[in-house]
């Protein structure tokens, strides 16, 4: 495979087309601000991201007797 060939590709399957960009990173080091200026910028939770499930607190009772 020559950079040509990487470079054809990018022209004939990327270029023009609208694609998604996923960071997960400490927030602290990126710069969110600089991050807009190639698209919106939409921080995500951990759930979000990878599906967990929250827990939920239940009340329960002791059963009656």
């Amino acid at each position: 495979m020559t950079i040509e060939d990487v470079s054809n590709f990018q022209k004939d399957f990327i270029k023009g087309r609208k694609f998604n960009v996923v960071l997960v990173g400490d927030q602290k080091k990126l710069n969110l601000k600089d991050l807009q200026n190639y698209g919106q910028v939409k921080e995500l939770s951990l759930d979000e991201i990878f599906g967990y499930e929250k827990p939920m607190k239940v009340k329960m009772e002791a059963p009656k007797l």
